[in-house]
Order: structure tokens, then sequence, then C-alpha cells
């Protein structure tokens, strides 16, 4: 199922606050145990604060996608 990545300067201009990546060397690391650990601590201590999967910066030069 196709779905819509956005860049850190897309966030940076819809949502005008600060951006932080968590970046993992899990294998799998979408659906490893540190980053569900961190997932489930954010949830609980800072509820407020959306969690997305973003794509590559606007300025990297890079194209990526399936």
């Amino acid at each position: 199922m196709p779905m819509l990545v956005r860049t850190p300067e897309q966030i940076f201009r819809a949502e005008k606050k600060d951006l932080y990546v968590i970046c993992s060397n899990e294998p799998h690391a979408r659906h490893g145990p540190g980053l569900l650990m961190i997932q489930q601590w954010i949830t609980e201590h800072l509820p407020d604060t959306a969690m997305e999967l973003i794509g590559p910066s606007e300025y990297s030069g890079m194209i990526s996608g399936c």
C-alpha cells in the first residue's frame, strides 16, 4: 500500500517546530525492540508528540522509493 512520506523541509514548513530524528542500526529497525521502547516512552511521556517516517532532505540529491 502506498504511503505519503514527508521530507524534513516539508515538516518544518507545515509544523513550524523542531524535528528530532531517531536512527537505528538494528536489523529491521522499524520493528526492533529498541525503537519500540523509544516509541512507548514518547507515547507515555510526550503524548502530544507526533511520530512518523520521513524521507530524505530535499537538498540531498537522492530520489528514493519503490
